[in-house]
């Protein structure tokens, strides 16, 4: 069924589904949005299976349609000709088996977290060696403080700033 709203709405707004990595990056991103609606929608249980069944394909339908609607509409808004649009896509596209072994290892890391979480929340523990907690504590920490970003950016700024108030000073010794 997924599959059969995804055509309809390709079909609806005229994207074409050949050699276009953005498409299939789009097509990811509505995979991994449905899923995750269609994934908080099964922990409904105290609502009728039809109810979160029906919720479930409108939400499908309501993400799949969204995406692919602004990114038609942004498209065309910024590139009126098709072939142009076709071409910047060709520049822009990344070599084909690199691009393939991206997606399905992002596949890959969504799903094996899925099935994670999944026996988390049923009271389950998955094994794990002890490299990938470390690991986790690790990432965890970094990406808690922004990759320590923020940090980067105020010793970049300050050191803009006593630059410029470097070059504000008089050169000799009169003043202004």
């Amino acid at each position: 069924m997924p599959l059969v709203i995804l055509l309809l709405t390709h079909g609806v707004l005229h994207i074409p589904l050949r050699d276009a990595q953005g498409t299939v990056i789009f097509l990811f991103f509505i995979w991994v949005t449905s899923s995750q609606a269609i994934l908080t929608l099964t922990r409904l249980r105290a609502v009728a299976s039809w109810k979160v069944s029906a919720a479930m394909l409108v939400t499908l339908l309501f993400v799949v349609f969204t995406y692919l609607f602004a990114a038609e509409a942004f498209t065309h808004f910024l590139y009126p000709d098709p072939q142009a649009v076709t071409r910047y896509f060709q520049a822009a596209a990344l070599p084909g088996r690199l691009f393939d072994m991206l997606v399905a290892g992002t596949t890959l890391l969504t799903v094996l977290s899925w099935v994670y979480l999944y026996a988390r929340a049923h009271g389950r523990e998955m094994p794990m060696p002890a490299w990938v907690r470390a690991l986790h504590i690790r990432l965890y920490v970094l990406f808690m403080n922004r990759l320590y970003l923020d940090m980067m950016y105020e010793r970049f700024a300050r050191g803009i700033m006593r630059l410029a108030h470097g070059l504000d000073k008089p050169s000799f010794g009169g003043s202004r």
